[in-house]
């Protein structure tokens, strides 16, 4: 894990609302079917060297509540036949977990290491619970977590 500082940027994708809960359980999980919505709908029309989120945003508390998932991209090289979701990426320090491997095992896993970096008591950083995000890339999977200014 290293602490990053980003500007701030846009995306626009397609969002669903979950919770960690549903997600655990293949009846009622989403996610995965977000992103087969995202790769039908959205990802042809991606300008070329356009890049690919995971946004997620709108937490209700904190990872035991509500939360917006939006799977987004930051440019489009043709106007969307459907209607995406706008979301801003909060400028700011970030928590970056990155690795390599196969999706989407390559994901779940970096995330059970950000909630173990977190829940550790002698963890020096405190999730802001803003706008989190996952930026893909070729063979490549970084998580960005907004971090509380202290």
């Amino acid at each position: 894990m290293k602490v990053k500082h980003i500007e701030a940027f846009q995306v626009k994708g397609i969002t669903i609302r979950t919770n960690n809960q549903n997600e655990a359980s293949p009846s009622s999980a989403q996610i995965g079917l977000l992103w087969h919505d995202f790769n039908e709908k959205v990802a042809p029309l991606m300008a070329p060297f356009s890049e690919t989120y995971g946004v997620y945003t709108e937490y209700e508390s904190d990872h035991t509540g509500d939360f917006d998932v939006i799977a987004c991209t930051d440019t489009l090289s043709t106007q969307p036949t459907i209607e995406l979701s706008s979301v801003n990426i909060n400028r700011g320090q970030y928590a970056v977990f990155t690795a390599s491997g196969p999706l989407p095992e390559t994901v779940i896993n970096l995330w059970m290491q950000v909630w173990q970096y977190f829940s550790d008591e002698t963890c020096e950083h405190k999730r802001a619970f803003t706008t989190d995000f996952e930026h893909y890339e070729e063979g490549k999977v970084s998580v960005y977590i907004a971090l509380e200014i202290e």
